[in-house]
C-alpha cells in the first residue's frame, strides 16, 4: 500500500516546527470520506488482504519519509450525506477490525490515536 496526498507537507512541517507543543494528527476519513477497505487491488486481478498492522506500517513509512510530520491519527469516520445508498454510511466488521488493530499497534509505537463523535451525533 501507499499513501497519496495533495497536502502541502512542507507547509505542515513548517507550522509544526514553529509550534512544537502542538499535536499534529493525520485525519482518516471526513464527512463522506471513504473507509479503509479490507482489501486493496494488486497489479493483477487478485486482491491482497491488509490488516490494521499493515495499514500502520504504510502510515509509519509515509510519516517517516516526510520527517515525522504527524504525531498520530484521528479516525474521522462520520458517515455520509446519502445515508441510504452510500457504502460509508455503515461500518463493516472488516473496517472496525482494521481500525482497532491499527489503533492498538499505533499506540504501541507511540502514536496518538483520536476519535471524536460526529457533530451530527451531538446535535440531537
Amino acid at each position: 500500500g501507499k499513501i497519496r496526498t495533495d497536502l502541502d507537507l512542507e507547509k505542515i512541517r513548517s507550522i509544526r516546527d514553529e509550534n512544537e507543543s502542538v499535536v499534529h494528527l493525520a485525519a482518516f476519513g471526513g464527512w463522506n470520506g471513504p473507509h479503509p477497505p479490507a482489501t486493496t487491488s494488486s497489479t493483477s486481478d487478485a486482491s491482497i488482504s491488509m490488516t490494521g498492522k499493515q495499514w500502520l506500517d504504510v502510515f509509519s513509512e509515509f510519516n517517516q519519509s516526510n520527517g515525522y510530520v504527524f504525531d498520530g491519527i484521528d479516525w474521522d469516520y462520520e458517515g455520509h450525506d446519502d445515508i441510504l445508498r452510500s457504502p460509508t454510511s455503515k461500518f463493516t466488521l472488516d473496517t472496525l477490525d482494521i481500525m482497532a488493530d491499527f489503533s492498538i499497534e499505533a499506540k504501541k509505537v507511540g502514536y496518538i490515536v483520536a476519535m471524536a463523535p460526529a457533530e451530527s451525533y451531538l446535535d440531537s
